[in-house]
């Protein structure tokens, strides 16, 4: 129902738009993509104006509690999950609050564990 409407996505290679391409790849969707820009804040407004339809995360919805105008569409196959990783220096030592929290982190029911931590639940 969406082919013939216009998109405004985020830029190339940013990983929000990978998600979205490649999801919409696997159901041999393709949309009109007429604009690109680099900010949430300004795919909010262009929708809020008028100028298109976006895919866009929660927390970007939910960042300007005053965009009264978007109203978010019930589509098939969406919101979709991505995976978050927790990343630091391969060098540099945890600091004591920062390994608490992983820890933490770690004991918690892991549905993507050994994709976040690449098998690797080892703290440093």
């Amino acid at each position: 129902e969406l082919g013939g409407e216009r998109f405004i996505f985020r830029e190339t290679g940013s990983g929000s738009r990978k998600m979205i391409e490649n999801h919409l790849a696997k159901l041999a969707i393709r949309l009109d993509i007429r604009l690109t820009v680099s900010s949430n804040e300004a795919i909010r407004e262009l929708v809020a104006s008028g100028a298109g339809l976006a895919v866009l995360s929660r927390q970007a919805l939910t960042a300007d509690p005053g965009q009264q105008e978007l109203c978010i569409l019930d589509v098939e196959g969406f919101p979709l999950r991505q995976p978050w990783l927790i990343v630091h220096r391969n060098s540099k030592r945890l600091s004591v609050p920062a390994r608490a929290f992983l820890e933490q982190l770690l004991a918690r029911p892991r549905t993507h564990a050994s994709e976040a931590t690449g098998g690797d639940s080892t703290v440093s």
